[in-house]
């Protein structure tokens, strides 16, 4: 017998009016991420749809979208559709005879920014999409071994009438045959999902495979920068090392020199006194020239130790250039493996982050969310605290702020500070507000005139 149905994601391809293939939501994100490529839908843009379906193979979620594929077969790496988060906030659709189902399209878009990349589903010379849909999932599901909910037959509630012999015979012999087709069927629908089970079970083991690998690369990388941290860490301590050491050095040279020059001037001094007046002003002469050459003597020394200190300088910029050398080398290796940091905002759902522009989003997130809504990052702060905790906002007589719950406005690009954060009273007394303030304003420039 065949498995009950578990409700499951499909994708449904369109050729302009036509379906041409029904893919797995698995099936999908294996080629998203690179593993196995459609080819036959190689440099194509093709219409699809994202289907939910529920137990009894009835459309529930419908997410009309475009789906763009490279020339090797494989998803454009800048598709980025939050195709399920779509489909759980999508607004009422048509209802297909068992109530309005949720539906996201171009015109009825619940995150706006991603409207250009939907499409509307219409109707064509009497061909209903929505029926089309239907049935060529229910058929491809049942391909696929899987049954709808069991719905009670109308046969079973017929009254049994007696029958003749011969036409007794003549119906068990349909009723075997029919069982013997059946149970042939049931045996083919097996071995295709055996079939089925066996080349998903391989390609999860090729995914298992390559996440070691990548698993593995990204060890090697760890080892790698904590060596190179280890030898950041050994390069300072033998520039601390080396500074403290000249330091010293320069600091012993200046003290042996200013004791070598206290002595020579204090015998100079005492000569200059046993020697007389006459030869007062010979010395003073010779200590002038003594002076001097100490003066260039301790501005070369001063030189020296610029030099030196610039030296200091370039080095400590240069550990600097290395340490920024390799952060900006861990990045460019991690651009070249094709990655991008997936996050999450209110307001803008999921959000493909590239490496290059990482440390802008780093740097102020909210900010990025905001640019990504199309709305100023003050406006999209105020809406996201109205979002967390929607209430009143507007300032009562005694300065306290109302409070009370309101409606949230789900999106950012739709959020206007003071309208859409105010209870029905305050919205009254803020349209009351206004009019005062255009007949004062009418008034005084009546007055003016």
């Amino acid at each position: 017998m065949g498995k009950q149905w578990s409700p499951e994601s499909l994708v449904v391809i369109w050729d302009e009016q036509t379906i041409v293939r029904i893919l797995l939501w698995s099936d999908v994100q294996v080629c998203l991420d690179g593993y196995v490529p459609l080819a036959y839908l190689a440099d194509r843009q093709m219409r699809s749809t994202y289907v939910v379906l529920d137990a009894s193979l009835r459309l529930r979620q419908l997410v009309f979208f475009v789906l763009s594929f490279d020339g090797k077969g494989f998803i454009e790496r800048s598709w980025n559709l939050p195709l399920q988060h779509m489909a759980e906030i999508a607004g009422p659709g048509p209802d297909l005879g068992y109530g309005p189902i949720q539906l996201a399209c171009r015109s009825q878009c619940p995150i706006s920014w991603h409207a250009a990349q939907m499409w509307d589903p219409l109707l064509f010379d009497g061909i209903d999409e929505f029926v089309l849909i239907q049935q060529a999932v229910r058929q491809q599901v049942m391909r696929l071994g899987w049954k709808a909910e069991a719905v009670p037959s109308l046969h079973d509630h017929d009254t049994h009438h007696p029958q003749e012999p011969d036409q007794a015979m003549l119906k068990k012999k349909v009723l075997e045959t029919e069982l013997q087709k059946r149970l042939q069927e049931e045996q083919h629908e097996h071995e295709q999902a055996q079939v089925i089970a066996e080349a998903q079970r391989s390609k999860l083991m090729a995914q298992v495979k390559v996440l070691q690998q990548q698993n593995e690369a990204l060890r090697e990388q760890c080892t790698v920068l904590q060596a190179q941290m280890a030898s950041r860490e050994d390069l300072e301590q033998s520039l601390s090392r080396q500074m403290q050491q000249i330091r010293l050095q320069q600091e012993n040279m200046m003290r042996l020199q200013l004791d070598e020059l206290q002595k020579g001037f204090t015998a100079q001094l005492e000569a200059r006194q046993q020697a007389g007046l006459a030869q007062m002003e010979t010395e003073r002469a010779r200590f002038r020239e003594q002076e001097t050459m100490l003066q260039e003597r301790l501005q070369s020394l001063q030189y020296q130790l610029g030099q030196r200190e610039d030296r200091l300088k370039d080095l400590e910029q240069r550990f600097q250039q290395v340490s920024n050398h390799s952060a900006d080398q861990f990045l460019s290796q991690l651009r070249d493996l094709g990655m991008n940091f997936l996050v999450f905002h209110p307001g803008a759902g999921h959000i493909s982050v590239p490496v290059d522009e990482l440390p802008v989003y780093v740097r102020d997130p909210e900010a990025y969310a905001a640019q990504k809504c199309f709305v100023e990052v003050g406006r999209y702060r105020a809406w996201l605290k109205h979002y967390q905790d929607p209430r009143c906002q507007a300032v009562l007589a005694d300065g306290q702020v109302c409070g009370m719950r309101i409606i949230r406005m789900d999106s950012p690009g739709r959020f206007a500070p003071g309208e859409s954060d105010r209870c029905a009273r305050h919205a009254c007394d803020l349209g009351i507000d206004r009019v005062v303030q255009q007949t004062s304003e009418v008034t005084s420039s009546g007055n003016r005139s």
